[in-house]
């Protein structure tokens, strides 16, 4: 049986192409993360504008306002080349097992400070989309993983009782085939209640639609509103029904460590 393939990314190669060295491209960028459904005035709401000084600023042709391109966004104090900033984001978000600020920053060639600064905003970035999308898909896979070193004393022994739990969802286009979103949450306590409540809140739910989970009990508070496949999961064996959840709970552990190391 031929293996999952992750979806393809851009590659490095293609984003250089189009915005190194082409100002008028990285403007367009950041244009369309300013006004994603085009322009308008914050003053008037007139939607057409002129150009000026290279592009980076945008004036009302009714009442005059002018629009700096980053202005009231999370870059609006930013003061690299747009290039970079854009490279930044890409090398940030693409990183598989996450990318620290010192790493950012020999690859930039910019310094620490500067580098930190905008892998804490990649971070707000990645929340605030994380934070507003519902699950939306005929196919999901929930966990509950932990963070952090577990009890070395004898009577705390047995599941990760001093570890930090985090509940984990992901929607896939097909039953543990192409991956699409990704819901992450710590929680006081892995328990049913938790789990019905965030699951019911992030994730659009109907008997028609599949929960793989790994048999954990704190699950079955769900079977009224989802159909649930819940037996216990033999991770050893390849392309197992949790299988890119596993991957990409393995993932997360990095970068939350790379988060804490900086």
């Amino acid at each position: 049986m031929a293996k999952n393939q992750k979806p393809k990314k851009d590659s490095l190669i293609t984003l250089t192409r189009k915005y190194a060295n082409n100002h008028n491209e990285c403007v367009k960028f950041f244009f369309k993360m300013k006004w994603p459904v085009g322009f308008y005035c914050e003053k008037c709401g007139c939607t057409h504008y002129y150009s000026i000084k290279r592009g980076d600023v945008f004036q009302c042709k009714e009442c005059g306002h002018q629009h700096y391109l980053l202005s009231n966004t999370i870059f609006q104090d930013n003061k690299l080349d747009l290039y970079k900033l854009i490279l930044g984001m890409y090398l940030f978000f693409t990183a598989n097992k996450g990318l620290s600020a010192i790493e950012l920053a020999n690859e930039l060639e910019i310094n620490y400070k500067t580098a930190l600064l905008l892998c804490r905003k990649c971070r707000i970035l990645m929340s605030q989309s994380n934070s507003e999308k519902i699950l939306d898909s005929f196919f999901y896979e929930a966990d509950v993983a932990y963070i952090g070193s577990k009890s070395k004393e004898e009577h705390k022994q047995g599941v990760a009782t001093e570890q930090q739990p985090f509940l984990v969802m992901l929607s896939t286009d097909k039953e543990n085939k192409y991956p699409n979103f990704l819901k992450l949450r710590p929680v006081a306590v892995d328990s049913t209640n938790n789990i019905v409540r965030f699951i019911s809140k992030k994730a659009i739910l109907s008997k028609e639609r599949i929960l793989n989970t790994d048999g954990k009990t704190t699950f079955l508070g769900l079977t009224d509103k989802i159909t649930l496949k819940s037996e216990k999961i033999l991770y050893d064996e390849e392309n197992h029904r949790l299988y890119w959840l596993s991957v990409l709970i393995g993932d997360i552990k990095i970068i939350l460590q790379v988060y804490i190391m900086e």
